[in-house]
């Protein structure tokens, strides 16, 4: 029962995929936020009709079974190989999981709740201005960016991320901090208001608990993986219509990169540590993400606002198609 699941999991997700992409393609102008909305139903619509299934009592005819999965799989566990080759498949999936994408965020986190936070009145006088903005252009509710704090992490490593649940902080680091010019600031408060405005740390945690769920499946791994990007990208353009400067933000993303490389780089001692192997890793992937966002920003600087309307639709499609995989 256990590896139809998994199965049925893995096949629905790559259906899914593959509507996400050619939705993608259909719909235009493209959008970094209608991008980052269907990772979302990519990652949820899965486990949502498997579970329907579960608790559906009527016994569908086989005419409304597209692909019979359950008969495929009692079929094919039968060949020797075949069931040492899925327990492969699926723990090695897990471990990529595990490995590249859990550890190294809980590592993150456990790094910035070790480190000292202060106050600095450019930061703070930022989230000022930006809120004030926001509400002015009518782009946030006001209950919720009232609830929002300024902090600085002292640490020399450049980042800025939005910390918390019902009393969000955004928080900036002491190096960032202090390279940046007070409009290079803004732009980054705007970003980081963008990830608070378009759910938080709450909508995020969601989507870490729907990847931890099918951890199994590749078809996830690459989903979330493209919800992660193109959501950056989302907040760049939220931030972007919000200020009309996409050139500051895009002047502050290359230098997260700059210190990072300098901090990453051949003969520094953080570079030569091995627990920093994967960090390494992942900024010589950052920097070629960064290249994408700041190009995105400097041609195209903003995106139409994505309609409710829009995704309706698609999500009853695509859970209609997943519903005949069983």
């Amino acid at each position: 029962m256990w590896t139809t699941l998994l199965v049925v999991n893995v096949i629905q997700g790559l259906v899914a995929l593959v509507w996400m992409q050619g939705f993608r393609r259909i719909v235009a102008p493209r959008s970094p936020e209608l991008s980052a909305a269907l990772g979302v139903l990519g990652l949820m619509l899965p486990p949502i009709v498997m579970g329907a299934h579960a608790l559906d009592p009527i016994a569908w005819p086989d005419t409304w079974i597209a692909v019979r999965t359950a008969l495929w799989i009692q079929r094919a566990i039968e060949i020797p190989p075949v069931p040492w080759l899925l327990a492969l498949f699926f723990v090695g999936t897990t471990l990529v999981f595990l490995v590249q994408e859990l550890l190294p965020a809980l590592g993150r986190r456990r790094a910035r709740r070790r480190a000292s936070t202060s106050s600095d009145p450019r930061w703070t006088n930022a989230l000022v201005r930006v809120t004030r903005a926001a509400q002015i252009a009518q782009m946030a509710d006001t209950a919720k960016t009232a609830r929002v704090t300024a902090a600085v992490v002292e640490t020399q490593n450049a980042f800025a991320a939005a910390a918390g649940f019902g009393q969000p902080a955004i928080q900036i680091s002491r190096g960032l901090l202090d390279r940046l010019a007070d409009d290079e600031l803004d732009a980054v408060m705007a970003h980081e208001l963008g990830h608070i405005v378009r759910g938080g740390n709450g909508r995020r945690l969601l989507i870490w608990l729907l990847r931890g769920l099918q951890a199994p499946s590749p078809a996830a791994l690459i989903c979330f993986r493209t919800f992660v990007e193109v959501e950056e990208e989302a907040c760049d353009a939220w931030a972007a219509r919000l200020l009309k400067t996409p050139g500051a933000l895009a002047r502050a993303l290359i230098e997260v990169e700059r210190q990072r490389a300098r901090l990453l780089g051949p003969g520094s001692p953080e570079a030569a540590a091995p627990r920093r192997a994967f960090e390494i890793v992942e900024a010589r992937a950052s920097f070629a993400r960064t290249q994408i966002r700041v190009r995105r920003l400097l041609d195209e600087g903003f995106d139409v606002p994505l309609s409710k309307l829009v995704m309706l639709p698609s999500a009853a499609l695509l859970g209609g198609l997943l519903w005949l995989i069983r």
